[in-house]
């Protein structure tokens, strides 16, 4: 993979960990 997709890949994984992290650590 070219170094740009693999660096939007991996801040959307970072940004979805983020999401789910929040929502379940909110419970």
């Amino acid at each position: 993979f070219p170094e740009n997709v693999v660096t939007a890949v991996e801040s959307n994984v970072l940004r979805l960990h983020g999401r789910l992290s929040r929502e379940y650590g909110s419970k």
